[in-house]
């Protein structure tokens, strides 16, 4: 049971049925086949999210869809990313690097671009990012559009969430076991190696989302059911899923990331706590027990914010520590001269997949033999690749969907966690990069979505459930029925009389 106290109804829509597996596929995909080092992993996932167009011009005529605002919602919110498609075929006019080769060797040289508009680094490369950010948002704008019930967000949501588990389970086991190439026919391992991620930090954020949005769905199944009844059905695998999903962050993670992760659980025993006390009227026990939780929830904040203090103040002494992944002198250096590129060219930015051609021939500080392909932070990266306009393009969408979610009517738990685990990914894009990855970005996207619309939709009630049951109309149904021959209802009065 998720939402009531009975069955949920089921897809009201193929269009539905279809937007539920295109984010299922996804999610699995972009863990398992290109979380890793995967050429083509961007062009796969854009063409996964690309169905979304698919969806509406060919799927969207049935009755579920073409009655509703949303199908108006989408083809006005399909204008913001088309707008930032358009960036990439226009910067292509503006090439600030030309390729040349000299006998076996390939030179590159730095033209200093004229004018603000849209630029690239190297002709017609980097098409894969443009197109993926654009897609996604189409995905995720589709998602809201076509996703009618609860029931379609129970699936993505209750697959996905198996797929994390399972995944954390197989890197669990390998990072114990030292199988550091069990998994390498999928990607290349590593000295961090972790499942198919690239990066353990990537692996890291992936396992806070999931962490979170567990929980939530964990201590949602709680207020339905018995400890007993719970634990006989979903509650025991779940348990252990999220114990192998915060153990993996905390093993892998930054202290940034432990950070996060130590925030996470006290504010969720803070919750638990506060469940309990309210039933210290009716149960010695459990208030107790709630005044126990809560100040153990305190005394985790409390510690988390002392130990990254510490971590944080020890840094700025020490540029050899590395509270964000990356020692400190080295993620100052990185944020500065990309800062400073930014402030060249604000407004459009240097162009899709840029940084790492444009980089190198501003950076003002020696990395040593490193090379990066990122600015260890995602915000800035966005900024420095398609400056303000394009941030403002992807930020349109969740800044709105957020804003209208303020003023639901009524807001569900589970939309809580969903949004505390995307707030979760944003913090860790301020200072990592943890949305390189597609598997996390789609996490992103889809948590948006999910968080909005199972607040959205209106919950079955028990006098709505029966009367589906008990075959009542619905409103196409009456359609027909108005529409029939005026000749047959006289036939039935003639026979009535």
């Amino acid at each position: 049971m998720w939402e009531e106290e009975y069955p949920l109804p089921g897809y009201q829509s193929n269009t539905e049925r279809y937007a539920t597996l295109q984010f299922i596929t996804l999610g699995i995909g972009s863990t398992w086949f290109v979380g890793g080092d995967f050429a083509g992993g961007y062009a796969i996932c854009a063409s996964i999210a690309a169905l979304s167009l698919f969806f509406y011009f060919f799927l969207g005529q049935e009755v579920v869809i073409s009655t509703s605002q949303d199908q108006k919602r989408f083809r006005r919110w399909l204008l913001v990313p088309l707008l930032f498609m358009i960036l990439w075929p226009v910067s292509q006019l503006s090439p600030t690097i030309t390729e040349y080769a000299i006998g076996d060797r390939n030179y590159l040289t730095f033209i200093e671009p004229d004018g603000v508009g849209p630029v690239t680094s190297i002709l017609g490369h980097h098409w894969q990012p443009s197109l993926y950010l654009s897609m996604m948002l189409i995905a995720a704008i589709g998602y809201t559009a076509f996703t009618v019930s609860h029931y379609a967000i129970t699936r993505t949501l209750w697959v996905l969430l198996i797929n994390a588990t399972v995944l954390g389970a197989v890197g669990l086991l390998t990072s114990i076991m030292h199988w550091e190439k069990i998994l390498s026919f999928i990607t290349p391992a590593q000295a961090n190696f972790f499942s198919t991620f690239p990066s353990a930090h990537q692996w890291s954020a992936f396992a806070l989302f999931w962490t979170v949005v567990g929980f939530g769905l964990f201590f949602h199944l709680k207020r339905r059911q018995t400890w007993t009844s719970l634990l006989e059905k979903n509650g025991a695998w779940l348990i252990a899923g999220w114990l192998i999903l915060a153990y993996s962050a905390y093993e892998t993670g930054t202290p940034f990331h432990r950070f996060l992760l130590g925030i996470s659980v006290g504010l969720i025993l803070l919750r638990i706590g506060t469940a309990l006390v309210r039933y210290m009227r009716t149960g010695f026990v459990a208030g107790l027990m709630g005044i126990l939780l809560l100040l153990a929830g305190i005394s985790a904040i409390g510690y988390n914010l002392f130990n990254f203090a510490n971590e944080f103040s020890l840094a700025q002494s020490d540029p050899s520590r590395a509270p964000f992944g990356i020692p400190w002198g080295t993620q100052l250096a990185l944020w500065r001269d990309t800062w400073q590129l930014f402030l060249e060219r604000p407004f459009f930015g240097w162009g899709a997949g840029s940084f790492q051609d444009i980089f190198p021939f501003h950076q003002q500080v020696d990395l040593g033999n490193f090379e990066y392909t990122s600015p260890h932070s995602d915000i800035l990266h966005v900024l420095f690749e398609y400056g303000i306009v394009g941030l403002c393009l992807l930020l349109t969408f969740p800044i709105v969907i957020a804003f209208k979610f303020a003023f639901l009517k009524q807001r569900r738990m589970v939309s809580h966690y969903l949004w505390g685990a995307v707030t979760l990914l944003v913090l860790l894009s301020l200072f990592c990069q943890p949305l390189s990855t597609p598997a996390n970005l789609a996490c992103l996207w889809f948590g948006i979505a999910a968080a909005y619309k199972w607040s959205e939709i209106e919950p079955v009630t028990p006098k709505s459930f029966s009367a589906k049951n008990n075959g009542a109309t619905s409103e196409t149904e009456k359609d027909k029925r108005k529409s029939r021959p005026r000749r047959s209802s006289q036939k039935s009065k003639r026979s009535v009389n």
